[in-house]
């Protein structure tokens, strides 16, 4: 009769520890990832840069969204103590958004990047190819999130697809 509770702790063991949807080892989680296009602005460019809009077009179709800037941070005085982390967020001087565009295909688009100062001055525009891809916010061992893309605008003005 003492083997019986034995059994039942074995066998749910096995079948509960097996591997998940996504792959050896664990399952997958409900976390997502939007489809669209990122964009950062290093900082000698981004000081009176408001935002602007992107154009992606593929197919022969084109798509143009508003592109809002935000303040870039990153942590800083990171300490750990007793088990508890800590960090400031601190400005860096860059700043940052995201276009989502739901239909972008992970295949090579045509993007147009136009930024804007405070006045609606253009103070970039530029047009390039751009490879989305998909991501796997899980993990490889589990299905894609969205489809997404980078454009990072240099000190100069320049845009490049990272």
């Amino acid at each position: 009769m003492r083997l019986l509770p034995m059994w039942v702790f074995v066998l749910v063991g096995v079948l509960g520890c097996g591997a998940g949807p996504g792959g050896v080892g664990g399952a997958c989680t409900q976390i997502g990832a939007p489809t669209g296009i990122s964009v950062d602005v290093e900082a000698a460019q981004a000081g009176d840069t408001t935002g602007g809009d992107l154009r992606v077009c593929w197919d022969g179709s084109c798509v143009t969204r508003e592109l809002d800037l935000d303040r870039s941070t990153a942590s800083t005085n990171e300490t750990c103590e007793s088990g508890m982390c800590s960090a400031e967020s601190t400005r860096t001087g860059e700043k940052n958004g995201f276009v989502t565009v739901s239909e972008l295909p992970t295949e090579q688009v045509e993007v147009t990047l136009t930024l804007v100062d405070g006045e609606g001055d253009r103070v970039v525009h530029e047009t390039l190819p751009v490879t989305a891809e998909e991501t796997h916010p899980n993990g490889p061992d589990c299905p894609a999130g969205g489809a997404q893309a980078g454009l990072v605008v240099t000190s100069t003005g320049e845009v490049r697809a990272v």
